[in-house]
């Protein structure tokens, strides 16, 4: 036997394995699918008041060191004390992917793309994201299921 660690937003679990799935490593593992919860709000505390983001809002997040801006789609960016890494491990895959160390954007918020040379991606609000080598294929794997070759 073996143990397998996982860490979960507000809990540390470990489960235990055990031998038979040792013996078939290709059998189904449901401790190791990701958690379904994604986050769909985020509340920060702004100006003494409590503002609730609906994350579909968001259209980019870029990181400060080890602080995040969070970007609305009202032109709006609220400085959180949390890493863009905490971050892109809570917000749903489909619609975020990180492009670069410091960006993580929203797909659905994209109009223009460049993939070749000048890798970038345009947003709705006309600010333009460079796009890292490493990440244009976690790019494009994200916008495949959108995508047709004209």
């Amino acid at each position: 036997m073996f143990v397998v660690s996982m860490q979960t937003q507000k809990l540390n679990s470990c489960t235990v394995m055990n031998s038979q799935l040792l013996a078939n490593p290709f059998a189904q593992a449901p401790l190791l699918a990701p958690p379904s919860e994604t986050l769909h709000r985020i509340v920060i505390s702004y100006g003494g008041r409590q503002i609730v983001i609906p994350t579909d809002q968001l259209t980019h997040l870029e990181a400060e060191g080890n602080y995040t801006f969070l970007c609305t789609r009202e032109g709006k960016r609220y400085l959180m004390s949390k890493t863009l890494k905490s971050y892109e491990a809570l917000l749903d895959e489909r619609c975020f992917v990180r492009v670069h160390k410091s960006t993580i954007v929203n797909i659905n918020y994209l109009t223009e793309m460049g993939t070749d040379s000048d890798r970038f991606i345009k947003l709705q609000s006309g600010k333009v994201i460079a796009v890292s080598r490493r990440k244009v294929k976690d790019l494009q794997l994200v916008l495949s299921p959108f995508m047709r070759i004209v």
